[in-house]
């Protein structure tokens, strides 16, 4: 989150690196697309993403985790994954696990502006479960807000983006790529330096 002032809640995970005059706020969760790719190989996700309805939500109350242990929003390192009951049908699996995703973002962000945050209006991605219209329209829902969100594909077009968020683009939402930083070319997100400094 990109705000004017920085924020730190130890207590919740919630830290603040500058950037530029402003402030990155922001905080990890263990859910994601890593939760993601344990059950579906690339090609089945890409199979499967067409044949989503994110209309007709599925009903499944999951929180997806790939081991016991949760940062943020909840500071739970109990808090067990919730993935069940599985659908026989692979494709209501695989958006339950996105609702749940999208339902953990909504939390966050909602906990974040409780703690004197901005609430989100732009959201730049390089997460995976953005790299579909139907994750983006999926999370834009439950933010629940006229929010604009797009995918970023590239460490370059991340750089790009933050240099603009330190200057004049309103941008009041980041959303880093983790797992194996495929999207960020390897580079760790946290080494990325940016006017001299990570």
């Amino acid at each position: 989150m990109v705000s004017d002032t920085p924020l730190f809640a130890p207590e919740v995970g919630v830290y603040s690196q500058p950037l530029g005059e402003r402030w990155l706020v922001g905080a990890g969760s263990n859910s994601g697309g890593a939760v993601l790719r344990h059950f579906f190989s690339d090609e089945q996700l890409q199979s499967l993403t067409p044949r989503l309805n994110f209309a007709t939500p599925t009903g499944l109350d999951y929180y997806p985790l790939l081991a016991p242990g949760e940062r943020f929003p909840v500071c739970d390192p109990q808090l067990a994954p919730r993935l069940t009951p599985r659908p026989a049908d692979d494709v209501l699996f695989f958006q339950g696990m996105l609702e749940g995703i999208a339902r953990i973002e909504q939390r966050a962000y909602r906990l974040l502006a409780e703690l004197g945050a901005p609430y989100p209006t732009a959201v730049r991605s390089v997460a995976a479960v953005h790299a579909t219209t139907h994750g983006r329209t999926i999370a834009a829902d439950c933010l629940a807000y006229p929010c604009k969100l797009h995918h970023i594909r590239t460490q370059r077009m991340a750089q790009r983006y933050s240099r603009c968020a330190a200057h004049s683009m309103n941008i009041t939402g980041v959303i880093l790529a983790g797992g194996r930083s495929a999207r960020m070319g390897g580079v760790d997100k946290g080494l990325i330096e940016f006017a001299g400094e990570p």
